[in-house]
């Protein structure tokens, strides 16, 4: 599975996106992620 990073479309769009926009995405992934992960194991 290719990363987002490989397909470069992340690419295109970091270097048009200011830093405070990536910083946010980032960290709305990571919190989504981290929810996703917690769903899961309480589901185990």
């Amino acid at each position: 599975m290719a990363s987002v990073g490989e397909t470069g479309y992340m690419s295109t769009l970091d270097r048009n996106m200011p830093l405070e926009i990536r910083q946010r995405l980032y960290a709305d992934g990571h919190a989504a992620a981290k929810a996703a992960l917690i769903q899961v194991r309480a589901a185990s």
